[in-house]
């Protein structure tokens, strides 16, 4: 069956009125313009212009996108290219932007890891992983367990992560108060937290709906191992210092 322009524009401005409800907000999505409980979406030179029926609704308290509607924003082109967004709990995120020293630190670890843990795990890089109906974060690092199709057909779930890296350069605060519970509702076993500017690590494991119920900090000198692999190690001063060290093998 062959869907023509005009009936899928025409289903994705449904799907619209029943997510957004009748708002009146502001979104800062170039290629959106909310006025006077209208909708305009743009697709290239075109647009199309949908009205909102129902009472005035605030989007970030009162409404929740699921995965399915997040993806479908990003095919009717709400989205610009380049922007830098995750779904966090039914909330459409900014991302920090990433800066030089949180740049490196993610170089470096997905070296170290990559050469410590060979074939025993997949390392992926700032990539989307799914942890349920409202949210898929993109954290800066997730080490998974192999699979032959590199999880071309599903996103990585909690039982396919084995630990979960987040760098933050700016994003601390949001990094430990948001996304550290996040992972440990959805029961990600491991988490490690790296400081860039102070240079700590935060290790947190033993997750519940509550949050984490263990957290360990490491600073110079300290040595971190992972849950999964208590064979394989990690100096601090190779995590953050890799250029003191001869090489990576070293």
């Amino acid at each position: 069956m062959v869907v023509t322009r005009e009936a899928r524009h025409n289903h994705i401005l449904v799907l619209i009125n029943r997510v957004l409800l009748l708002l009146e907000i502001t979104l800062s999505f170039r290629s959106v313009k909310i006025q006077l409980g209208q909708i305009r979406i743009y697709f290239g030179e075109s647009f199309m212009t949908a009205q909102l029926l129902t009472p005035k609704v605030d989007l970030q308290k009162d409404f929740k996108f699921t995965v399915e509607q997040y993806h479908l924003m990003h095919e009717a082109g709400v989205f610009s290219e380049g922007d830098r967004l995750e779904l966090i709990a039914g909330e459409i995120k900014t991302m920090s932007p990433i800066g030089r020293k949180h740049a490196a630190c993610i170089i470096r670890l997905a070296k170290l890891l990559e050469k410590k843990l060979g074939d025993r795990a997949l390392i992926s890089v700032q990539n989307p992983i799914d942890l349920g109906n409202k949210s898929q974060p993109q954290p800066d690092l997730a080490v998974l367990k192999p699979r032959d199709d590199f999880y071309e057909e599903a996103l990585p779930t909690p039982a396919d992560i084995l630990l979960i890296i987040e760098v933050a350069d700016s994003s601390l605060e949001y990094d430990r108060d948001i996304k550290v519970s996040l992972y440990a509702t959805a029961g990600i076993s491991e988490m490690w937290l790296f400081d860039v500017n102070n240079k700590m690590i935060a290790g947190f494991s033993q997750p519940s709906a509550l949050g984490y119920k263990r957290i360990d900090r490491y600073d110079r000198g300290d040595r971190l191992t992972m849950q999964m692999f208590p064979d394989m190690f990690f100096e601090w001063e190779e995590l953050f210092y890799l250029e003191t060290t001869n090489s990576i093998g070293a």
